[in-house]
C-alpha cells in the first residue's frame, strides 16, 4: 500500500512539474508598434503640405540570417543565436514595411501612398534592405540594433532618387524584457522613418 502511495505521489509531482514547465515555456510574440501621439516633433515642425505623388511601398528585402520570426541575439562580433520562446509576430521585413507605410500615411506626405495599387499606376516606389535586426549582448553592452537602407525611386526610369541608410543602436539594460527590446526597435524605426520623410519633403516640396 505504501509503495502504491509512493508511486502515485511521484506521478502527481511529475504531472505538476510538467504543467508548470509547460506554462513557463509558453512562446511569446512581439510586434513593431510605436505611439503616434504625441507625433514626432520633427515631422510636426515641417508643417507638411502633401506632395502630389502616387507612391507604392514595396516588399523589403532582408538578410537571410534575419529572415525568420525567431528574434536574433548577437553575443559576439560574428556569432548570433536565436531565442526559442521569443518571436516576432510576423516576419521582420513585412512588419517593417507596414510600419513605414503607416507612418507615411499618418504624416500625409503623399497624395496616394499604398502597399499595393491595382487601379492606378504609381509614379514612385519605396523599397529597402534590412541588414540587421537584433538584440545585442556583447561584453556587457546591451542594445536594440537595427541596420537598414530605405530607397525612394522613380518607377519609370528605375533610378534611385533618394537613399536613407542607418545603423542605429539604442542601449537597454541587461535585465530588460523582450517587450522593451521590441519597443526600442520600434522607436528606432519611427525616428529613422521621420528622417526619411524630412529628406523626401525637403528635396521635393514646391
Amino acid at each position: 500500500m505504501f509503495k502504491l502511495f509512493k508511486i502515485l505521489t511521484v506521478f502527481m509531482i511529475t504531472i505538476l512539474l510538467f504543467s508548470c514547465s509547460k506554462e513557463r515555456a509558453l512562446k511569446k510574440y512581439f510586434i513593431l508598434d510605436y505611439p503616434t501621439e504625441p507625433k514626432e516633433s520633427l515631422v510636426d515642425s515641417l508643417n507638411i503640405t502633401t506632395l502630389p505623388y502616387i507612391v507604392q511601398v514595396n516588399l523589403f528585402t532582408i538578410c537571410k540570417a534575419y529572415d525568420q520570426n525567431r528574434i536574433a541575439v548577437r553575443s559576439k562580433s560574428n556569432e548570433i543565436n536565436y531565442y526559442f520562446y521569443n518571436n516576432w509576430a510576423q516576419n521582420p521585413a513585412s512588419a517593417i514595411r507596414y510600419f513605414i507605410w503607416k507612418q507615411l500615411k499618418e504624416a500625409d506626405l503623399f497624395q496616394i501612398c499604398e502597399m499595393r495599387l491595382l487601379d492606378i499606376q504609381p509614379q514612385y516606389q519605396i523599397s529597402g534592405v534590412v541588414d540587421q535586426i537584433e538584440r545585442t549582448d556583447m561584453e556587457n553592452n546591451f542594445s536594440a540594433h537595427l541596420k537598414m537602407t530605405i530607397e525612394f525611386s522613380d518607377i519609370s526610369s528605375g533610378k534611385v532618387l533618394l537613399k536613407h541608410s542607418f545603423d542605429h543602436y539604442i542601449p537597454i539594460d541587461e535585465s530588460s524584457c523582450m517587450n522593451t527590446f521590441a519597443f526600442k526597435i520600434s522607436q528606432i524605426l519611427a525616428q529613422e522613418t521621420n528622417a526619411l520623410i524630412v529628406k523626401i519633403y525637403n528635396n521635393y516640396k514646391k
